[in-house]
């Protein structure tokens, strides 16, 4: 981590990590050169995701590599594969992807950010490739839409694991799950109420939906966001009304002001470097 930041510098660990990206980068690059990227349509808890660990290492290496351009020299090529990364990030936040998806595209896009300032800063890139790395920086924004279909996604999936979470209830008992405790609690309609439970959810996405690019003191001050978990489960623990479809709420659903503001903070990064790189 202290290589990637560039506070520190071990040429033996960057040469391994050398070694261990330039097999992959010429896929980067070509990764780089495609429009947009799409991950596998996700609709239930038991589909499995894309491991987005890979990319993330590899862009990190990647990093690694544009300082030891830079360090010898290069400063053109080493802007150049930090401008991949972003890029890579990029596509990850916009793949139409979960949360995860959106999120981890974001990390990338802050640590790639973050090296090509250092950069920039050290000197020596040329102004063709600045110019260049205006328009990838400004171009890196991510669309409302991204957001708004990661939301969508985090719906189709909760929907599918109340179906799952109702048939586990309507199963036979003596079916060894580890959700055994749920099957004679789920099959009474008092305490759990998919479409209710459902409708809850899909208002509070609607509304973190309709948060996006609000300034800050808007989100701070939104009461049905920051304290949605509390109204379905703290205020009232005893009341039976569908008690299992609260809880459920408060164990799955994710801290979307968390998530509005990893968001500002991006367009606030993007901005920044757009300045930085224009002085």
């Amino acid at each position: 981590q202290a290589m990637l930041n560039g506070s520190t510098w071990d040429d033996t660990i960057a040469q391994t990590c050398l070694r261990q990206v330039d097999p992959a980068l010429p896929l980067l690059c070509q990764a780089d050169r495609l429009p947009r990227g799409q991950t596998p349509w996700v609709s239930s808890p038991s589909d499995r995701l894309p491991n987005l660990s890979p990319i993330r290492k590899l862009c990190q290496m990647a990093q690694i590599r544009a300082r030891a351009q830079t360090r010898s020299g290069h400063a053109d090529d080493a802007l150049h594969t930090a401008l991949i990364t972003l890029s890579a990030g990029h596509h990850v936040e916009e793949s139409r992807g979960t949360i995860i998806h959106y999120l981890t595209g974001i990390s990338i896009k802050t640590s790639s950010l973050g090296t090509i300032h250092d950069l920039v800063a050290d000197g020596g890139a040329s102004d063709k490739m600045l110019r260049s790395a205006l328009r990838s920086v400004a171009t890196s924004r991510a669309s409302k839409t991204s957001l708004t279909l990661a939301f969508g996604s985090e719906l189709r999936v909760f929907d599918s694991a109340l179906l799952i979470m109702k048939n586990e209830g309507r199963e036979s008992m003596l079916n060894d799950s580890p959700r055994q405790w749920l099957r004679p609690l789920a099959r009474l309609p008092l305490l759990f109420k998919v479409n209710r439970t459902k409708q809850i959810y899909a208002d509070f996405l609607r509304a973190s939906s309709a948060m996006i690019d609000q300034p800050l003191a808007a989100l701070q001050s939104n009461e049905e966001l920051n304290d949605f978990i509390s109204k379905q489960v703290k205020a009232k623990p005893f009341d039976p009304d569908n008690i299992l479809g609260r809880i459920f709420l408060g164990i799955v659903t994710p801290t979307t002001p968390g998530i509005l503001k990893a968001r500002l903070s991006d367009q606030s990064r993007i901005s920044a470097t757009e300045a930085f790189l224009a002085l």
